[in-house]
C-alpha cells in the first residue's frame, strides 16, 4: 500500500510486449484511467514481459516516466518527465502481491502543477509514455507503455498549487531541445562569488521536458525552453502568461 503521501492513485501493471497504447485500466478501477487535474497522482507500476513473467532488470539503468500532450509524445511536448534508477526500483516485487494492493516494481508522484498545463477545457487528453534506458556505453532505450490518458477538471484550486518535495529539481534541469537532444541547465558558482546560470552547449540523449512553467507574481504561469540563438542554447522566458 502507498504511505503517507496525499495523492490520487494510479496503479498499472505493464506488459511489455504490449506497449503500444493497450487498453490498459487501472487496478484500483478495473476501468480506463482518468487522473483529476490538479492533483497529485502517485503512479504504482509493476513490469512484466507478458502479463504474467517479471520484466528483467539485468541490463537496465532506469525507468522513465513521461506525461506529454497527445499529439507529439515523444519529447517534443514532454510536460513532465521523471527517471527512475534501478537503484530505486523494487525488482523483487510479485505478481501475487502487486494484485493484492501491497507491492508494487516503481512508485512515483507526478505533481499537480503539472496535470493542470494544458487543460483549458472540462478534460483534455494526454499521453503516457514509459520506457527502460539500458546500461549500455551507448544506452538504448526498450518502450514499455505508449497510452492515452485522460485529465479531467475535478473542481481543484488552480493558482499557486503547492508542489510535493518529488518535485525539487535537484543539481540541473534537463530540457529537450528541438534538435532532439537534451541539454542541463545549472546554476554555477563564478569566481566573483556570484551565482549565474549556465547551459550546456553540447547535447546529449536522455530523458528531459521541453518546456517547464514557472508560476508568477501575477497568478500566471510562464514556459521556460532552452532555444537555438545565433548558434547559442539560449533559455528563453516565454512572455505570455497562462493559467
Amino acid at each position: 500500500m502507498p504511505g503517507t503521501v496525499i495523492a490520487s492513485r494510479l496503479r498499472l501493471l505493464l506488459t511489455a510486449a504490449k506497449w503500444n497504447r493497450p487498453q490498459l485500466t487501472d487496478a484500483l478501477t478495473n476501468a480506463a484511467p482518468v487522473i483529476p487535474s490538479g492533483a497529485d497522482v502517485q503512479v504504482e507500476l509493476l513490469l512484466t514481459k507478458d502479463g504474467v513473467a517479471l520484466f528483467d532488470y539485468t541490463n537496465v539503468a532506469s525507468v522513465t516516466i513521461e506525461l506529454s500532450a497527445r499529439s507529439s509524445p515523444l519529447n517534443n511536448a514532454v510536460i513532465w518527465s521523471q527517471a527512475v534508477n534501478i537503484a530505486s526500483i523494487n525488482t523483487g516485487a510479485t505478481l501475487a502481491n502487486f494484485q493484492g494492493g501491497t507491492d508494487q516494481a516503481i512508485l512515483t508522484v507526478i505533481p499537480n502543477a503539472n496535470t493542470q498545463l494544458g487543460l483549458n477545457q472540462q478534460s483534455t487528453n494526454y499521453t503516457l509514455v514509459i520506457y527502460a534506458t539500458s546500461t549500455d556505453a551507448t544506452p538504448r532505450q526498450e518502450p514499455l507503455l505508449v497510452m492515452d490518458l485522460q485529465v479531467v477538471d475535478a473542481g481543484l484550486p488552480q493558482t499557486n498549487p503547492t508542489l510535493p518535495a518529488t518535485f525539487k529539481a535537484g543539481s540541473y534541469l534537463p530540457f529537450v531541445c528541438s534538435d532532439g537532444k537534451t541539454r542541463n541547465v545549472t546554476f554555477n558558482l563564478m569566481p566573483n562569488g556570484r551565482w549565474a546560470l549556465d547551459i550546456q552547449q553540447a547535447g546529449y540523449n536522455g530523458p528531459g521536458q521541453a518546456i517547464y512553467s514557472l508560476f508568477c507574481s501575477d497568478a500566471q504561469y510562464r514556459d521556460l525552453q532552452v532555444l537555438l540563438v545565433q548558434g547559442v542554447w539560449t533559455l528563453d522566458i516565454g512572455q505570455n502568461g497562462h493559467s
